[in-house]
């Protein structure tokens, strides 16, 4: 590896690039985030299967209601259902692109004229000093084989300030769009590792630009996972890359703006949570629904609500059913 080492005296007028005379694993993280995914598919195909419970509850609950009543609550359990089972493990296998598992920084070439191993120089100055650097970027599913440079200059001579000279994107505005998690050098547990935390430092902060890249799916990866995604990662990639450049120019939002922390683990649970509570809600509607006859508040076909049971309840879907005769309304007494 390289040695990296803070400098404290002036920087040196010559050229000194970074030297990486083998893979260096920059950034490892520590979350087992299949289980984190299998958790949060567990708890959205159980909020699915307790909201579909509910709206039957709401439909066995009302059996005097008109027929259109109970298309439109079938309707609405179709759309919960797709949203619980299809959304979600599309917005989980997602997620899973957009963690990082790893950053590896591949061997540099060798020294050119002219340039030469300074150590008295910042990790940052010497990032700067290298005019190409090869990154690997290892997500749940995928790997992104960057080679990062340093942008274009501007008009020499340039008329005005703020000119565009370079409208690649960011190497950091990608690094942003991932998930990254808190970094230890010394190996603190439950904490993502780091070989050179000083130059994973420099990586999230320098202003060098993608200049190619190639996306592959990794073989690695169970077929049968929750986090492989239905969408070729070389398009998903390619769609990243157009909203990294489109949110240069879109105001950050409260959460960017005070750097609050977020991490793949926990938008899983969230998405997970969020489901199985949603579908508690409507697996309690349905319940109620059916226990206000055991509770003697059901309205039958005639109109009475006084005495009612759940054979009462049954014996109304016997009568909508056809397979019982409906009762008739009692004379009223003059």
């Amino acid at each position: 590896h390289y040695r990296s080492e803070s400098s404290k005296g002036k920087a040196s007028p010559k050229k000194s690039p970074l030297v990486i005379t083998e893979n260096l694993e920059v950034y490892r993280s520590s979350v087992n985030l299949e289980a984190a995914a299998r958790k949060a598919r567990t708890q959205c195909i159980v909020g699915a299967l307790s909201s579909v419970l509910g709206f039957l509850g709401v439909i066995a609950g009302s059996p005097t209601q008109h027929p259109a009543l109970h298309g439109m609550v079938c309707f609405g359990a179709g759309i919960i259902s797709y949203k619980h089972l299809f959304l979600t493990k599309k917005e989980i296998a997602t997620i899973g692109l957009h963690h990082l598992d790893n950053i590896v920084v591949l061997p540099t070439p060798p020294l050119k004229e002219g340039e030469e191993v300074v150590e008295d120089i910042s990790v940052e100055e010497k990032l700067q000093a290298t005019p190409e650097l090869k990154v690997v970027l290892t997500t749940s599913t995928s790997r992104l084989f960057l080679t990062i440079a340093d942008p274009s200059a501007g008009w020499d001579g340039a008329k005005y300030t703020g000119l565009i000279a370079d409208d690649r994107t960011a190497f950091t505005d990608v690094l942003r769009a991932m998930y990254i998690e808190e970094v230890s050098g010394w190996g603190k547990e439950g904490v993502s590792i780091s070989e050179d935390s000083e130059l994973l430092t420099a990586l999230l902060a320098t202003d060098k630009v993608i200049a190619e890249y190639e996306v592959e799916r990794r073989d690695d990866v169970d077929s049968s996972s929750a986090l492989v995604p239905e969408e070729d990662p070389k398009k998903h990639f390619r769609k990243l890359l157009d909203k990294a450049q489109a949110a240069k120019h879109q105001p950050q939002s409260l959460s960017q703006k005070i750097g609050m922390p977020r991490t793949a683990e926990f938008e899983m649970s969230q998405i997970g949570r969020h489901t199985l509570i949603s579908g508690m809600i409507f697996l309690t509607a349905g319940l109620l629904y059916i226990g206000r006859w055991a509770n003697g508040e059901g309205k039958t076909q005639t109109g009475g609500m006084e005495n009612s049971s759940l054979w009462d309840l049954v014996e109304q879907w016997q009568i909508r059913m056809g397979t019982l005769p409906p009762k008739q309304q009692p004379p009223t007494q003059q």
